[in-house]
């Protein structure tokens, strides 16, 4: 995707969603984006011809999941979302124009539709609404915000209870949120060190547990490649799924990579000059290491180093 107006007005979007009070206006702008018209192909869908990539992937990945739509719901979707385009930012000249959203009605399916149990003459609009307010999307999205929050493997039971507030509050991720940072579960033991850093993640980490050094334009290019060597190239995931995360971070090569980013940040010859080394509380998050006394006696650089290939500081 070359138009950056495109993709930074995007990434707004998902910024101004991150804890949306309305789900459904959240799906409803995603769906109407050009970047994720663009994406999807949902920009060539037309009475006549539907494509139904972007009304698939609105069922299994963004809403319901998987095994709670039919082949047909895709189908119908499709033509419910005919005539969603967007206009300008096209081409090799004009890459740097911002497009917007048109509904073409000349290019709409305005025959009866049957979609998620819901027969009528459907709308786009009426789409969104049909998969962001089923009753299994509370699920499925409460899902996503435990493997986010408390763990790569969430309990089935606690995520249950997230999706009732979500359906109790008509989507209000926000009030989901706030119910589960402030929930036993999130605070419990067995939840500390529970998820798996992403290499985006854990270079930030790095980064800002060393003090957000100053790195100039070519070592932070360096780093946001080297997060794609571990799987994590920023905005190009390899399907528009995203990332699996949790255990698909960590392979051999992965490990390695890690490894060579912890050394450049602390004993490379380019590592940033540090006044203060971090201590162990704000490495590992708690005052005592691990790594016991393995570490007496050893530089400050050494002792840092270390502590950022342990597997502890891999765990959030």
């Amino acid at each position: 995707m070359r138009n950056i107006p495109m993709l930074i007005d995007y990434l707004d979007l998902l910024r101004r969603h991150a804890a949306s009070p309305s789900f459904e206006q959240f799906a409803l702008e995603v769906a109407q984006s050009p970047a994720m018209l663009r994406y999807l192909d949902n920009d060539q869908n037309r009475r006549g011809k539907p494509n139904e990539n972007f009304s698939r992937e609105l069922l299994e990945l963004f809403t319901t999941g998987i095994g709670h739509y039919t082949e047909q719901d895709v189908h119908e979707g499709a033509r419910a979302l005919t005539g969603w385009t967007f206009e300008g930012g096209r081409g090799n000249q004009r890459y740097l124009e911002k497009p917007r959203f048109v509904f073409r009605a000349n290019q709409h399916d305005a025959g009866q539709k049957t979609y998620l149990g819901k027969t009528g003459n459907l709308s786009g609009e009426d789409v969104i609404h049909l998969a962001a307010t089923h009753p299994q999307t509370a699920v499925f999205v409460s899902r996503k915000l435990h493997r986010a929050f408390v763990r790569d493997t969430p309990d089935e039971a606690a995520v249950a209870a997230s999706a009732e507030t979500f359906r109790r509050t008509q989507g209000n991720i926000r009030a989901v949120l706030e119910e589960l940072l402030a929930s036993e579960l999130f605070f419990a033991p067995e939840n500390r060190a529970a998820i798996i850093r992403g290499p985006v993640e854990f270079i930030v980490g790095a980064v800002r547990t060393l003090g957000q050094p100053r790195l100039d334009a070519k070592q932070l290019l360096n780093l946001a490649q080297t997060a794609g060597k571990m799987g994590q190239l920023l905005l190009q995931p390899d399907t528009v799924k995203g990332w699996d995360g949790g255990r698909e971070w960590i392979n051999d090569s992965a490990l390695l990579t890690r490894l060579q980013v912890a050394a450049a940040l602390t004993l490379g010859s380019k590592a940033p000059d540090l006044n203060v080394y971090p201590s162990v509380l704000a490495l590992l998050g708690t005052e005592r290491s691990p790594l016991g006394a393995t570490l007496d006696g050893l530089a400050p650089k050494q002792r840092t180093y270390l502590t950022l290939i342990s597997p502890e500081f891999h765990l959030a």
